[in-house]
C-alpha cells in the first residue's frame, strides 16, 4: 500500500480554497462596515463640548472585492462632513450624510447609516473672569496653628476661555485648597494650582497663583476669674452661689508675656437677669488677643432670700 502524498493533498486543498475564495469575492453582498469620519463646521468660535464620533457604521451593498478592501481600510480616506447650525441643532439625522458617502465610495451602494440619529453638542467660545478664594478650612495647618493674617492671592481673578457651558459651570468663584502632609507651621508663600474640570476646550489664563499668609502657634489657657456683682439689691435679698467663673481661651504663643490677663473681668449684672428662669449670663471684659473664649458656667442662678418671699406674700394677701 502506497503512502499518502500529504504535500500534494495540502497543495490541492490550498488551491481549492483560493478558487472558492476568489469566486466568493466576485459575488454581491450586503454587510456593515465602519468608516472613519471627520465632522467640521465653518462657524467661527464654535467648539464641541463632547468630541463627535470619529467613525460611523454603514450598511453597504457591493462586490466582495470592494467590500473586502473597505473593511480593511485599504484606500479608504475619512469622510469629511460639514455641519451647519450646530448651535441650534443638537440631533442630526444620519440619512443627510448618505450623499456624502455615496460620492466618496462610488463602487459600493450606501444603504443606511447606523444609528439613524447622532447627538452633537457644540457651544460658542466665551471668556469669563472668575474670582479665586481660599477658605481657612481648606488649609492643612499643623495642630494648634492658625492663620493670623489676611490671605493674599495674586492674581485673585483668572480669565477662563472655552465652551460656554463649561465656562458657565465654573460659577463666579473657584475655591483653592492647600494640602500638607505634616501640616503648615510657618508663614506660607508659594504657588497653588487652580482646581477645575480638565477639558481640552476649557483653559485658564494661568494655571497657578501665588498664595501667602502668616501662621502662629496658639496655646490654650484656663483662668479663674472672680465675679463682680453689679446692681444687686443692697439687702442681699438676691444672691448667687458662684464667686468665680472659669475662662478658657487661646492665645498666640509669642504674646503670652505681652497680654495682661489680670485685666480680665467677669461682671454679673442683676439688671440683665432673665426673669423667666432667674439666671444671668456673665459679661466678660477680655483683651482682644484672646480667641475661642468659653466661660464655665455660662449662666449663674439667682437665689432670692426670705425678705423677698415675705414681701411677695404680703402683696398676695393685699390683693
Amino acid at each position: 500500500m502506497k503512502a499518502l502524498d500529504w504535500k500534494g493533498i495540502s497543495l490541492c486543498v490550498v488551491i481549492a480554497t483560493l478558487i472558492w475564495f476568489f469566486n466568493a469575492l466576485n459575488k454581491t453582498y450586503t454587510t456593515r462596515i465602519r468608516f472613519p469620519v471627520i465632522f467640521k463646521t465653518k462657524q467661527n468660535n464654535v467648539v464641541p463640548v463632547n468630541d463627535p464620533p470619529n467613525s460611523l457604521e454603514v450598511e453597504v451593498t457591493g462586490q466582495g472585492w470592494s467590500l473586502f478592501r473597505k473593511n480593511f481600510g485599504i484606500g479608504v480616506e475619512p469622510v469629511i462632513i460639514d455641519l451647519i447650525n450646530v448651535l441650534r441643532v443638537k440631533n442630526f439625522p444620519t440619512k443627510a450624510f448618505l450623499p456624502i458617502f455615496s460620492i466618496q465610495f462610488k463602487d459600493i451602494k450606501i444603504n443606511q447609516i447606523i444609528p439613524d440619529t447622532i447627538k452633537l453638542d457644540y457651544n460658542n467660545v466665551i471668556s469669563k473672569e472668575i474670582y479665586l478664594d481660599l477658605p481657612i478650612s481648606q488649609v492643612d495647618l499643623k495642630e494648634d496653628y492658625r492663620i493670623t493674617s489676611p490671605i493674599q492671592i495674586a492674581p485673585n481673578r483668572v480669565t477662563f476661555t472655552g465652551a460656554s457651558s463649561l465656562v458657565e459651570a465654573l460659577g463666579d468663584t473657584i475655591f483653592l485648597s492647600i494640602k500638607a502632609e505634616d501640616g503648615i507651621s510657618k508663614n506660607y508663600n508659594d504657588y497653588v494650582a487652580i482646581q477645575y474640570p480638565v477639558h481640552k476646550h476649557l483653559k485658564p489664563k494661568v494655571e497657578k497663583v501665588r498664595v501667602s499668609f502668616q501662621v502662629s502657634l496658639f496655646v490654650q489657657h484656663n483662668q479663674l476669674i472672680p465675679i463682680e456683682l453689679l446692681n444687686f439689691p443692697a439687702d442681699s435679698s438676691a444672691t448667687i452661689d458662684e464667686r468665680s467663673v472659669i475662662l478658657e481661651y487661646w492665645l498666640r504663643k509669642e504674646k503670652e508675656n505681652r497680654v495682661r490677663t489680670d485685666t480680665i473681668k467677669a461682671i454679673v449684672d442683676f439688671r440683665a437677669r432673665n426673669k423667666k428662669d432667674s439666671t444671668i449670663t456673665p459679661m466678660l471684659w477680655i483683651p482682644q488677643d484672646l480667641t475661642n473664649t468659653k466661660v464655665t458656667p455660662s449662666k449663674v442662678k439667682i437665689h432670692y432670700g426670705k425678705y423677698t418671699k415675705n414681701r411677695n406674700n404680703r402683696r398676695d394677701r393685699s390683693r
